[in-house]
């Protein structure tokens, strides 16, 4: 069944969701006005900015903003950072910016799927929590995982130079120590006849 949920591509993947403070990030979200932008000139701005180390998902929309994206940086500075080099490929198709730092996350079940919108569970972290002990090995796993969760122990064991045994044990120390908020799919809203909302 899932298979053929891909197939149809209303599961377009599974990812894991890390606590990003407790490997030394902060998230922040960043909202674009674009003016004098065509479709070509958007999806090269699209393009680049999803190539950009501080992105984390971006969407462009309709209404006070075209653009949104959630960066996740070490400090502020890198998000000006980010800005700056925002701005000095495409700031002429730029009328105005904001910045938002995210000071808590609460996530919750896909309610849509459910009977009445029933709430099951949440998963929530602060971007306050302190720096957890990681070492290379651990963040590679946790990249892996970020992009596929359902990368096997195998592919995991093969990437960061260990036995499965000893990769399987990383990982389930990694999730008992709370770096992973929750795994999820990735759902083709449209494909089940929904639409996407952002609310600032």
């Amino acid at each position: 069944r899932i298979a053929n949920l891909q197939r149809e591509n209303i599961l377009t993947g599974f990812y894991a969701m890390p606590v990003v403070p407790k490997i030394g990030f902060r998230m922040y979200k960043l909202l674009l006005k674009s003016h004098s932008l065509n479709k070509e000139k958007e999806e090269e701005l699209i393009a680049w900015l999803e190539k950009y180390p501080t992105t984390v998902w971006i969407g462009s929309c309709d209404g006070a903003w075209n653009i949104v994206m959630t960066l996740s940086a070490k400090d502020f500075n890198e998000i000006a950072q980010t800005l700056k080099d925002v701005y000095a490929k495409f700031g002429k198709y730029l009328s105005k910016k904001e910045i938002l730092t995210i000071a808590s996350v609460r996530m919750f079940n896909e309610k849509y799927l459910y009977p009445k919108g029933q709430f099951v569970y949440e998963q929530k972290f602060s971007m306050f929590e302190k720096i957890a002990d990681f070492d290379s090995k651990d963040k590679t796993i946790m990249m892996m995982l970020a992009k596929n969760s359902r990368a096997s122990t195998t592919e995991i064991a093969k990437k960061i130079d260990m036995t499965p045994e000893a990769a399987a044990k990383r990982l389930k120390n990694l999730i008992k120590n709370g770096f992973f908020a929750g795994f999820k799919p990735r759902i083709n809203f449209t494909k089940l006849g929904y639409e996407y909302f952002h609310v600032f």
